[in-house]
């Protein structure tokens, strides 16, 4: 009798709870892209060739109107201009008169994470749990394109003419008739840039002009978004993990964009307009895609809303950043810019455990340590709810025999059977979902909690007693063979004790609790360590809360069924 036996009711609500968990958990494993440890190819440079072609300026003279000439051209040597600072290193760079080959200097690049698991499997020479990388992580590759700029069908061909001056740099070019020049200037913000883009139209119709930020990309994105993707804001956000549909047809979404460029899970480089006015002075975007530029370049596109007329100019000034993605600095900045954080449909309650979680970092000075003490805090809080559950499921234990006896009697009437059911939960004060709700109610929790460490930047180079890397997976083994015993005591000090013959509802019950903690033990060996450290927690605090309610509820003081009247 000191046994916690689920109802039909409450048995059919944790099996469509787990089948949902487990169907989902499948997927993310077996169906999406698998996760890759690098941010951007090592990828050869376009800039190795000796020369390249400059377009010659047309002529301006507003008395004739022709087509412009295409005669001649202007060939000027692949050359670069130094745009580092103490923030990044980067050049800009002929190809494009854009930014490439970006390095964050404050940001090492994450060890690579190799497990013994896979090293058995395919390893050479001795094993390393972490792999070590660049001291600096390199954002952008060498044929990255901060900022693109042209007329027409967007392309990555045009040759630009760069120099530096005391305000930064200045690459002049063009494109399709359109001279285009660009002024790159560094600001007091450390990771924000200012871009001046002017394009003058040359020839005698109008032309469509667009700004937009390209790279090299690697084709495989995991669920963690670690490799950089098409990723912008227009009405919402949007992040193109998929490269294989925008080689023929670009995805376009008819908004004006509040940002746009390249995102990953924790970095991200994007532009938006610089508006002096009000917030809701109109844009010049009319909108925004992400599409292929050839070779393995994919990107983000804004378009002008209306067509360069012939002979006219038309500027916008762009606020370029590039750096990581942090709440508070992006939110700072503005709201749509903190959506860059993208923590998916329980996002609010991500951002106040992050906020939870960095006030307990401020004491402890440890990501690891946070996380635990940050599990304690969620488990005291609900600690009152839970209690209720084992309560409600002791009271259904206790009622589980006169139950069962109901259903034999009135088997052949079901709506008198669930009305003398109906009746003895109200006689007793018991609730059937009484067990099942709180776990309901705790769902969007912990789902917040998972993305509120996995997509958090502020965790990025952690580290944790043997762990280098809280982001990366535990290479030893330790964190998901701990949290496979940790689950399997718990579901053991649950398991109802047989009372007579086991019931065929019972057996299945149990089977699937033991292939639940075989495929979630086999699921914590892919995650996060510094989530698999939560969840190992968060086990172990529900087992011993177990204990001690269990403990508080002996000599309940329910009257057993066989001595009510």
């Amino acid at each position: 009798m000191d046994t916690l036996e689920p109802t039909d009711s409450s048995a059919r609500l944790r099996r469509a709870m787990f089948l949902s968990i487990m169907v989902y958990m499948i997927w993310v494993l077996f169906f999406a892209p698998q996760q890759q440890l690098q941010t951007v190819s090592d990828v050869p440079n376009d800039l190795d060739q000796q020369t390249q072609e400059l377009p010659q300026q047309i002529d301006e003279d507003p008395t004739v109107k022709t087509e412009p000439k295409k005669a001649s051209s202007t060939v000027i040597p692949s050359h670069f201009e130094d745009f580092s600072d103490e923030n990044i290193r980067s050049n800009v760079s002929s190809q494009n008169g854009a930014i490439n080959s970006v390095s964050l200097k404050k940001f090492p690049e994450l060890p690579k994470n190799n497990p013994w698991w896979s090293w058995i499997m395919g390893g050479e020479g001795d094993w390393e749990p972490y792999i070590p990388g660049e001291e600096q992580f390199p954002i952008s590759s060498g044929n990255g394109s901060l900022i693109l700029a042209g007329s027409g069908r967007p392309a990555v061909d045009e040759a630009y003419n760069i120099t530096k001056n005391n305000s930064g740099v200045v690459a002049m070019g063009s494109s399709g008739g359109v001279t285009i020049q660009k002024n790159y200037q560094k600001t007091s913000d450390p990771y924000i840039y200012k871009v001046d883009v002017t394009f003058t139209n040359n020839t005698n119709k109008s032309q469509d002009i667009w700004i937009g930020i390209s790279d090299t990309l690697k084709e495989d994105a995991g669920r963690f978004y670690d490799e950089l993707r098409p990723q912008f804001y227009a009405d919402g956000i949007e992040t193109y993990t998929d490269l294989a549909g925008l080689d023929e047809n670009p995805e376009v979404v008819s908004n004006a964009p509040y940002w746009f460029g390249l995102g990953s899970r924790y970095f991200f480089v994007a532009a938006s307009e610089f508006r002096t006015e009000e917030e809701d002075a109109e844009s010049k975007f009319s909108h925004v895609e992400a599409r292929s530029f050839g070779e393995k370049r994919y990107g983000s596109v804004a378009h002008f809303k209306e067509p360069l007329a012939a002979n006219t100019k038309e500027s916008v000034s762009l606020n370029l950043y590039i750096g990581p993605k942090e709440l508070d600095r992006l939110s700072a900045m503005s709201d749509t810019w903190g959506q860059a954080v993208d923590f998916g449909f329980f996002g609010f309650f991500s951002r106040v455990l992050l906020f939870i979680l960095k006030i307990i970092y401020a004491g402890v000075a440890n990501w690891g340590a946070a996380i635990i003490l940050l599990t304690v805090v969620v488990k005291v809080i609900f600690y009152p709810m839970t209690q209720k559950a084992f309560e409600s499921g002791r009271k259904m234990q206790l009622l589980q025999p006169k139950l069962n006896e109901i259903k034999e009697i009135y088997k052949d009437d079901k709506m008198l059977q669930s009305q003398e059911t109906m009746k003895i939960f109200k006689e007793n004060n018991v609730s059937p979902l009484g067990g099942c709700l709180p776990t309901f109610i705790q769902m969007p929790v912990w789902f917040a909690l998972y993305n509120a460490l996995l997509y958090s930047v502020e965790l990025y180079n952690s580290s944790f007693l043997y762990l280098q890397d809280l982001t990366s997976p535990d290479p030893y083994g330790i964190l998901p063979v701990m949290y496979g015993i940790l689950m399997y005591a718990s579901q053991s000090l649950m398991r109802p004790a047989p009372q007579g013959e086991v019931s065929e509802q019972q057996a299945m019950m149990m089977k699937m609790m033991k292939f639940m903690t075989i495929m979630f033990t086999f699921f914590m060996f892919t995650f996060p360590s510094g989530l698999v450290i939560y969840f190992c927690c968060n086990m172990l605090l529900s087992t011993l809360q177990q204990v001690l309610i269990k403990k508080r509820l002996e000599g309940s003081m329910l009257v057993p069924v066989s001595e009510q009247g």
